[in-house]
């Protein structure tokens, strides 16, 4: 049993290769690692927490979702870079709607919207950001949404909600842009 030493968890997520735990809060968010079970560390942040917290590997940078409420300079439809050993944020990616679900593996990010999913590029040090393409999906409030953990960059498999009910999107990455 893990305690987060923080308020309600809002959600829970692996990172890539399984070693870490990252669980957003009303209040901040928590990192854990997985062997052996411990509490790495937990950041609490004025004026509220977050919805999400979506770790990058076994980096420092998280990807996060403002939740309700949302500490200064976060929201429920943006996706702030965060660098957690500087607390510091890399850059910020505002949308039209509020974020249902972030899924993260290293190079790729997928923002999930009530009736989109939009997939981005990030470079190897997350300096920058590129949109490669989006997805209509039928309505999806509940954020349906995974990423392959795959052992290479070379090689994803993305799946999501399709554009008619009943029916699942899934789509090859090769790892060359525009070519999911």
């Amino acid at each position: 049993r893990l305690n987060t030493g923080a308020g309600a968890i809002t959600s829970v997520s692996f990172n890539d290769d399984l070693s870490c735990l990252a669980c957003a809060t009303d209040d901040g968010y928590g990192i854990f690692l997985t062997m052996p079970l411990v509490r790495y560390c937990f950041r609490s942040f004025a004026g509220g927490g977050f919805s999400i917290v979506e770790m990058f590997g076994q980096s420092n940078v998280l990807a996060l979702v403002g939740g309700r409420p949302s500490p200064p300079g976060f929201s429920e439809s943006s996706v702030v870079l965060w660098d957690d050993a500087q607390g510091v944020r890399l850059w910020e990616l505002q949308l039209y709607s509020p974020i249902t679900a972030l899924c993260c593996r290293q190079g790729v990010m997928a923002v999930v919207m009530d009736q989109k999913v939009a997939v981005y590029r990030l470079s190897p040090d997350f300096s920058a950001v590129e949109f490669d393409r989006s997805f209509d999906t039928v309505a999806n409030p509940r954020g349906l949404c995974s990423i392959s953990h795959a052992t290479s960059r070379s090689f994803q498999v993305l799946a999501m909600p399709g554009s008619r009910e009943g029916s699942v999107r899934v789509l090859v990455d090769s790892g060359a842009p525009g070519r999911i």
